[in-house]
């Protein structure tokens, strides 16, 4: 009996030590290949991963940061996209300060436009909806983000949309501005829609400098005031 308990207690201590190790950048481009063949579903690998929370930061950045392929390896090449893709849907599924953090930087300058696209719509959206649901102070700097962006007509085949939709839609949601090249009625826009004069409307960075840098969160109304 001693000896079964013995034996139970050590598989116990090895089986938490597993779930407790971090996984590397050369780990989650392995379970992603699994994703890719079948091997491993998607949504399901990818929660397991994300309850480490901020510790597996580090990896998906090391991941993200890989320089772009320079190769005829079609296979290859679109390996490592879905890793990058799938590292910014796991960013967005940690949902920490930290990770949105790194989205913001994935918005701006990563290589990959379907990655950056889904950067900038996590910033529109879901980083949204957690400041609004947890009052989570908000990062005034996504305003930058959002603005410089309006006017990018890159289309994403994962959001059936343009970058510039989105960020627009996103400024809309957050500060109630309208720039007047996009009218729609974005559902799910709380508070006062403001149109915005003609001459900030063609300079993205004058509008930033004289109106969005100075705008305050207001918890209460969820928009920039």
């Amino acid at each position: 009996m001693k000896r079964l308990l013995v034996v139970f207690f050590l598989c116990t201590t090895i089986s938490c030590a597993q779930n407790s190790v971090i996984p590397t950048a050369f780990d989650l481009q392995n379970l992603f290949r699994k994703i890719i063949s079948g091997k491993a579903e998607l949504m399901e690998t990818l929660t397991t991963i994300c309850q480490k929370g901020d510790t597996v930061l580090p990896s998906f950045q090391t991941l993200l940061n890989t320089p772009p392929l320079k190769s005829n390896n079609g296979i290859a090449i679109m390996r490592q996209r879905r890793g990058w893709y799938f590292s910014a849907m796991a960013l967005e599924q940690i949902g920490s300060v930290n990770s949105y953090a790194i989205l913001q930087s994935l918005a701006q300058s990563h290589p990959d436009k379907e990655v950056r696209g889904f950067a900038i719509n996590s910033l529109a959206e879901s980083y949204y909806s957690k400041c609004i649901s947890d009052s989570t102070q908000p990062d005034r700097t996504i305003l930058h983000i959002l603005v410089l962006s309006i006017d990018d007509t890159t289309y994403l085949t994962t959001k059936e949309n343009t970058i510039g939709t989105i960020a627009r839609d996103g400024l809309m949601r957050w500060t109630g501005f309208d720039f007047g090249e996009d009218v729609r009625k974005v559902p799910g826009i709380r508070g006062t829609i403001i149109q915005v004069p003609a001459e900030l409307r063609k300079d993205r960075e004058l509008w930033w400098q004289t109106v969005g840098i100075k705008l305050i969160w207001n918890a209460t109304d969820g928009q920039f005031e």
